[in-house]
């Protein structure tokens, strides 16, 4: 599964942030992708925190 998702995973974020790069001009690109990729991560761990963990919905 792993394998999978990190397949995935840089199957789309190259393109993106190619696109992101190809965009802007100069040091922009970069700031503007990095700061896509800054909001992707916070996304992220907040919906990671939502999760319910295996024990919890088990009752344990």
């Amino acid at each position: 599964m792993n394998g999978v998702l990190r397949t995935v995973g840089s199957s789309f974020g190259a393109p993106i942030a190619i696109r992101i790069i190809a965009g802007a001009t100069g040091v922009d690109g970069f700031v503007a992708l990095f700061l896509v990729a800054a909001l992707v991560s916070v996304v992220g761990g907040v919906l990671s925190m939502c999760l319910r963990s295996g024990a919890r919905m088990r009752g344990e």
